[in-house]
């Protein structure tokens, strides 16, 4: 019912033969994240700021756009997330045909090098082609080695 109505997304889990040891439960993001506020009773951005669960509502604020961008354009591309039985995650998975971009989401507003880590690491055990990038709090758009770095507001 939550996710009939658009008030839930679940983004289920990735996994393939090379990796057996991923979590297989899926991950479940408010579309809205003004509805994820007011029930976690944020008055203000103030206090948003400040809350435990700020990494949380900014990864359910970009995945949300990142549904609303497929959803806009059309566009033919699945969304997952992976994650191992150590705690390694890649937030987002995009896959469209044989292009998969992995994407990591930090609220932090400096680039920080273990941004990248999961990364390397979901790059490393896929031995595929993989784009990767994080969406992160702060501003404008960077490349960091072989990754993409973007502001929240221009990915």
């Amino acid at each position: 019912m939550l996710e009939a109505s658009y008030i839930i997304r679940i983004l289920p889990p990735y996994y393939n033969n090379w990796n057996k040891r991923v979590v297989k439960a899926p991950k479940v993001h408010f579309v809205d994240t003004g509805l994820v506020c007011t029930l976690l009773g944020i008055k203000s951005t103030a206090e948003l700021a400040h809350h435990p669960q700020i990494g949380s509502i900014f990864e359910s604020y970009v995945f949300s756009e990142y549904v609303k961008r497929k959803v806009n354009f059309e566009l033919t591309a699945d969304l997952y997330f992976w994650k191992d039985k150590s705690n390694k995650e890649v937030d987002i998975l995009l896959e469209a045909g044989n292009i998969t971009e992995a994407i990591e989401v930090k609220y932090g507003q400096t680039i920080a090098l273990e941004y990248f880590a999961n990364l390397e690491n979901y790059r490393f055990l896929s031995k595929t082609p993989v784009k990767t990038s994080v969406v992160y709090g702060g501003q404008g758009i960077h490349e960091r080695g072989n990754h993409v770095v973007y502001g929240w507001r221009e990915f």
